[in-house]
């Protein structure tokens, strides 16, 4: 709760004002732009496998990648019904669920797109 029940701005800034003299404060908005660059990460690997051809080898990629997503919304939600609710402890648990879950659809996905480039890379061969 470092910057206290605001979602998506902290203490009611988008860059609080005490983020360097409250350690509390920098943790909680370090999360926040962490969580942003991680589902920004997400979002371009979601459109980058729309992207992909053919259609009927990269399925597993896209599936993987569209479902990192949705789980990474899901996720945000509750993150922000957490702050919102002061740190409701079934909410905190499901968040840090979700955070796991995200990881590990997340490395599917990048697993499943090492496949696919091996793949297209040996036909091109």
């Amino acid at each position: 709760m470092g910057c206290g029940p605001d979602w998506p701005l902290c203490l009611g800034y988008l860059v609080p004002p005490a983020v360097v003299h409250e350690v509390e404060v920098l943790l909680e908005y370090t999360h926040r732009l962490s969580a942003l660059a991680a589902f920004l990460t997400v979002l371009v690997g979601a459109i980058l496998a729309s992207r992909l051809k053919p259609a009927s080898e990269s399925k597993s990629v896209r599936l993987w990648a569209y479902t990192t997503l949705a789980i990474m919304i899901a996720q945000i939600l509750v993150g922000a019904a957490v702050v919102k609710l002061h740190l409701n402890p079934a909410l905190s648990a499901l968040h840090t669920m979700l955070a796991t879950l995200t990881a590990i659809t997340a490395t599917i996905a990048a697993v499943e797109a090492r496949h696919y480039t091996s793949r297209v890379q040996e036909r091109s061969i």
